[in-house]
């Protein structure tokens, strides 16, 4: 929680730079973030600039951001709660699911999974259950080597997926991480 709060401040005291940012977000990826009840964070630093959505017959972006200085990808996927889904409530599923469809079919690739602690759940995403995933992508999802796909997931508010795209690992990965928060509920009922 402390590290958020230090990151806001910085943000803040670079001139706005992310709340600027975030006023230029996409309708449609905004609209799916207020229906989910997240927070979104643009990284102001490192050159992050929007790119088109990918084309993938697996998975459509909701919006994408690429670094050249990081040489890394992240794209976001947002679903806000359906109650007609009958997956809704089964976070594990949809991820998996998800996963299954991205990841190379190629056996000898590596795939590993870890669950979020109880403590990062609540001090950092404010998320109920959440997961970390490492794979190597289908060529039709990216072109890039690897992929890191965060999966969150509130009770009544939605499931939210970051893939984070790239060659070579990058120490700002964790960083990055931080940039999708739901809201505290204690914000939600003002």
């Amino acid at each position: 929680m402390m590290f958020r709060f230090l990151l806001l401040l910085l943000l803040a005291c670079t001139g706005g730079v992310a709340l600027e940012a975030q006023n230029d977000l996409p309708t449609d990826f905004q609209s799916r973030l207020d229906q989910a009840g997240l927070s979104f964070i643009y990284p102001a630093d490192a050159g992050y600039k929007q790119r088109k959505n990918g084309d993938s017959p697996y998975l459509d972006s909701h919006y994408t951001i690429r670094s050249r200085k990081e040489k890394m990808e992240i794209r976001y996927h947002v679903l806000p709660y359906d109650e007609h889904d009958p997956t809704a409530d089964l976070p594990h599923i949809k991820a998996s699911r998800l996963l299954i469809h991205l990841a190379s079919n190629d056996a000898t690739k590596l795939l590993t999974g870890h669950n979020l602690s109880s403590q990062s759940l609540k001090e950092d995403y404010q998320a109920d259950w959440g997961k970390v995933f490492y794979f190597q992508p289908k060529a039709s999802f990216s072109t890039y080597q690897h992929c890191q796909m965060l999966a969150l997931f509130r009770e009544g508010k939605g499931m939210a997926y970051v893939f984070f795209l790239f060659n070579q690992p990058q120490p700002t990965i964790e960083y990055r991480m931080q940039a999708l928060e739901f809201v505290p509920e204690e914000e939600t009922v003002n």
